[in-house]
């Protein structure tokens, strides 16, 4: 309910709207209740296709631990600071659009952090807010979130850092192994992104404490493109492999056939819309 009741997003077309997820969000939201129920926390691994709204959906968890809890603090790590500075964006609107009844106060918020407590001085030590905190870097500046105790971490296009040193030596130390604590690594299939294979890869075996999901690209509602009236399409050997396989319909297929004509490049396809 928090995520269709309380959350709103900045649509393609510059409107707010609330956050309805999308078939390809629907798998983790219930893997993650899922694993929330049986462990108490939250630790998941997504691999998957580029843009089906993994960080919007990612930051509706961020929100909801660090704007509705005391003492928590949370950290956003984008693999650079453009990606970063759009994750601000998202969280900014959620907050700006929060029901008032449940909208916490809060004393600052600047391009990389929210910090939610009391803004008067005065009153902050009878009424001190909630006390949480949330700061959105790059992964070239990672340190500047460590050196405090998590509850709530979001790691965008993990196989994009450039170094992994930061997050094994500095957030999965500083991440509590405690009920309620959130850890979300996502991230599409950079190929030299050796570190984050091995971590899905364990993951999906469910070896330790995180779970795996894969995202593929034709979950994507808008993964798609329209047939002209009366256009069928001859289907290669490879797409009726596919289409058997995935049930991919016609306009999926027209858009896995341009998008790979347009991207020139098989791998980096596969690498952008795995199956």
């Amino acid at each position: 309910l928090y995520f269709t009741e309380q959350l709103k997003i900045r649509t393609k077309a510059g409107t707010i709207a609330p956050l309805n997820l999308w078939p390809c969000q629907k798998p983790g939201l219930d893997l993650m209740m899922e694993q929330y129920r049986k462990t108490g926390m939250i630790r998941l691994v997504a691999l998957k296709a580029r843009q089906t709204g993994y960080s919007t959906f990612a930051e509706g968890f961020m929100s909801w631990s660090v704007m509705l809890n005391e003492h928590t603090n949370g950290l956003i790590v984008a693999h650079d600071v453009p990606t970063a500075e759009t994750l601000f964006g998202i969280c900014k609107t959620y907050y700006d659009y929060m029901d008032p009844s449940i909208k916490p106060v809060k004393r600052y918020g600047t391009k990389r952090e929210f910090v939610f407590e009391n803004p008067s001085d005065t009153l902050r030590p009878q009424n001190p807010g909630l006390g949480s905190k949330l700061i959105i870097t790059s992964a070239n500046n990672m340190a500047s979130g460590i050196g405090r105790t998590l509850r709530a971490v979001h790691l965008s296009e993990l196989a994009r850092f450039g170094s992994h040193e930061g997050i094994i030596d500095g957030i999965f130390p500083a991440l509590a192994r405690k009920p309620g604590t959130i850890c979300i690594m996502e991230s599409t299939a950079q190929y030299a992104g050796d570190w984050f294979r091995d971590m899905w890869e364990k993951a999906s075996r469910r070896e330790g404490d995180y779970w795996f999901i894969f995202v593929p690209w034709f979950l994507q509602p808008e993964y798609r493109i329209p047939l002209f009236p009366g256009e069928r399409l001859t289907l290669t050997i490879e797409e009726r492999h596919l289409v058997e396989q995935y049930h991919l319909d016609p306009e999926q297929v027209k858009f896995f056939r341009m998008e790979r004509e347009n991207t020139g490049n098989d791998m980096l396809f596969t690498q952008n819309y795995p199956f």
